[in-house]
């Protein structure tokens, strides 16, 4: 619903759509008079009854309003993926990378080749040309693939009634609810292709599969491995750690944080920054978990020395290093920085209807519920800096680890 940067639409439709031959543009459209927005203070129900007032004056029947909004309330979500579009909340060349990615390129392409007739009449009657027609199709639902899983008129409303661009929301609700007279397409309809495409499955009948479980660890293991293969040894350490619970999965969110802070960015995460950066003692440094399996997970610490350093003295390394960072705790500004970047990057994946399916997949494949999905930004963003440095000591302090090495023989 909410269209993207020119900058990226621009791209987009240069590399994928451009079309060969002019069409003819409609002539400019006559100037409207913004909507009434919302007033400050304003309850949603008395700016729907504004609302309803403005709507039906500008044409649209009352029985089709009463339709749209019954049910309909304020949505949080809208407001929070409104406030982080990926195009504002990461760098520009990263967005325009994946924004503009060759899937995308190709799949514009051949949206270009079929729909060239329609593409034309809509640029006749509209004024807007093809490519920036489908440059916006691409980005905003991936040419059809991907609609999102919010009611368009709850959205719509959300904005209007407390967006950032009201007027605006309540220009695009006035237009969905024209499209809703016009018999365009009903909310049944709606209703209907989404149960028939998204609804529950049925059971598969297949068996509960038994799982092998990890034995108690009683004590701290050591693994070594040479291969003539391996051109930079490293050391790898495994802490056994709780994965996403279904209904509990605060202790998880607390751990993808501090996997953010110790190892995500290469310029201000603690590891790479203290070690690559600052003390230039290792190639590579960083930490991992994944909380998306069915049984327990591990949380990974990793060390690349530079040539000259051991892999007994890269271990020490790490070892000094989370020492230092379960004393001093975690610095203010990254850990908001941290939090901030991973909101971002869950509004770019569900922007994006392959990671968005993977996503999902992922989770209810680990025995989570889609509710758990829905509820993991939220519990994500409600974890403290307490949180995180509570699970660091537990995993650090109390938790056996297994160490690896992986070496030549002749290094």
């Amino acid at each position: 619903m909410i269209l993207r940067t020119a900058a990226a639409m621009g791209v987009a439709l240069t590399a994928a759509c451009a079309v060969s031959e002019p069409v003819a543009t409609a002539p400019a459209p006559t100037a409207r008079a913004a909507p009434a927005a919302a007033q400050p203070g304003e309850s949603f129900t008395a700016w729907r009854e504004g609302f309803r007032a403005r709507a039906l004056a500008a044409g649209v029947s009352g029985a089709t309003f009463n339709a749209a909004f019954d049910g309909v309330a304020p949505n949080a979500r809208v407001l929070e993926l409104d406030s982080f579009q990926p195009e504002f909340a990461r760098p520009i060349w990263d967005y325009l990378d994946s924004a503009v990615s060759e899937t995308r390129v190709a799949n514009g392409r051949l949206q270009a080749a079929q729909k060239a007739d329609a593409l034309a009449r809509i640029a006749a009657r509209y004024g807007v040309e093809a490519p920036v027609f489908l440059a916006i199709w691409g980005i905003e639902s991936a040419f059809g693939a991907n609609y999102g899983d919010i009611p368009v008129i709850e959205a719509l409303a959300t904005l209007a009634y407390e967006g950032r661009r009201r007027a605006f929301g309540e220009e695009q609700l006035l237009a969905a609810l024209r499209i809703l007279d016009a018999g365009d397409v009903t909310p049944d309809e709606v209703r209907t292709l989404a149960e028939q495409y998204y609804g529950p499955l049925s059971a598969s009948g297949i068996a509960p599969r038994g799982r092998p479980t990890e034995p108690p660890h009683i004590a701290e293991r050591r693994i070594s491995y040479e291969d003539r293969r391996v051109s930079d040894p490293y050391v790898v350490r495994n802490y056994l750690a709780p994965e996403r619970d279904p209904g509990d999965q605060r202790q998880a969110a607390a751990l993808t944080l501090l996997a953010n802070i110790l190892g995500g960015s290469g310029a201000t995460a603690v590891l790479p920054r203290t070690l690559q950066v600052d003390e230039e003692r290792a190639l590579y440094a960083s930490a991992s978990y994944s909380g998306t399996t069915l049984d327990d997970t591990v949380f990974s610490l990793f060390n690349v020395p530079v040539p000259g350093v051991s892999l007994e003295e890269a271990e020490a390394d790490l070892d000094r290093v989370i020492a230092d960072f379960l004393e001093e705790g975690i610095d203010s500004e990254q850990f908001d920085r941290i939090k901030f970047q991973w909101q971002a990057g869950m509004i770019y994946t569900q922007d994006d209807a392959g990671e968005l399916a993977r996503m999902y997949g992922a989770a209810l494949t680990s025995g989570l519920t889609v509710e758990d999905v829905q509820d993991w930004p939220e519990i994500i963003a409600s974890i403290t800096q307490e949180d995180v440095m509570r699970a660091a000591r537990q995993i650090f302090t109390e938790t056996p680890s297994v160490t690896g090495y992986l070496t030549a023989p002749d290094l």
